[in-house]
């Protein structure tokens, strides 16, 4: 079936198959070397996707609650299912491979746990089932947190995730720039209409040489060289940019951050950054 399902979205392969390998062996290289900023298994002991993607997507109770289930599955290792044992097998090889690989592309790493999400939140229902069984004198307790934690909070984080989609800080931001007219450069995410992949590329002098008032920075583009030199053994530009956004940032600027906050590709945070207050005109 999976076969099936992927020939009929890649059917242009069988004519083309030269292509599809060229694009095979170019993702292959892709996941052994990482993005613009590799982070390795190492700099957060395979935690980075269950730091940054895993608890925010599904809360800090409800990822607690289902690597605790899948803990108690391996330790009844012998008397579980083996359905439970697949499960537990499945969860292993699809976090173990994204987490392995230097490839965690900002802004939105976490839709490579996606795979992991459903069987997590079994093991943690099963938790919470075996929890109800062994309290039967207060049997609806647990049966109440896993309710909350597993249905109540992530719907709540859905509906304010989605209703601030209405409401995206780079609206907000163009609004801004409308009502104070001047030349603006907008780096990677922070419009749809990009000037330069990162502001970095200029000084700030430069950029005002060139008769530019505004600099619009996103945090899709600059959180990655923020997070990344804090690690060692990067490439000595990363450490360089982090350096340049450090800079920029110091220069008088306008934020506009998310109501709610943050998630994958909606509302970063975006920073427009006032050259005519700092940098003299040429």
């Amino acid at each position: 079936m999976a076969a099936i399902v992927f020939l009929a979205i890649n059917w242009p392969l069988v004519l083309s198959p030269r292509t599809f390998l060229t694009g095979m062996l170019f993702e292959a290289d892709h996941a052994q070397i990482g993005h613009d900023v590799p982070i390795w298994w190492m700099d957060y002991w395979l935690g980075f996707h269950l730091i940054h993607s895993l608890m925010p997507g599904l809360g800090v109770l409800a990822t607690v609650m289902g690597l605790a289930g899948l803990a108690w599955t391996c330790a009844r290792w012998t008397s579980s299912s083996f359905e439970d044992r697949w499960l537990v097998a499945f969860v292993l090889v699809f976090y173990l491979v994204p987490e392995i690989s230097p490839l965690k592309p900002w802004p939105d790493f976490s839709r490579y746990m996606l795979p992991v999400v459903p069987p997590l939140l079994y093991f943690a229902w099963q938790g919470v089932v075996r929890m109800s069984d062994r309290l039967s004198a207060i049997r609806g307790a647990p049966l109440a947190v896993g309710l909350a934690a597993l249905v109540l909070l992530p719907a709540y984080m859905s509906v304010r995730l989605v209703s601030g989609l209405a409401d995206d800080t780079r609206a907000r931001a163009m609004a801004w720039l409308r009502e104070h007219p001047g030349t603006e450069v907008f780096e990677a995410y922070s419009s749809e209409g990009v000037s330069v992949r990162s502001l970095t590329e200029l000084e700030p002098a430069a950029w005002r040489a060139k008769g530019v008032d505004y600099l619009v920075a996103s945090s899709f583009m600059y959180d990655r060289y923020l997070t990344g030199a804090q690690l060692r053994n990067q490439r000595p530009e990363i450490y360089w940019t982090r350096d340049q956004y450090t800079k920029l940032f110091k220069l008088p600027y306008v934020e506009f951050a998310p109501a709610y906050r943050t998630f994958a590709f909606s509302n970063p945070v975006i920073r427009i950054i006032d050259l005519r207050q700092s940098v003299p005109s040429p």
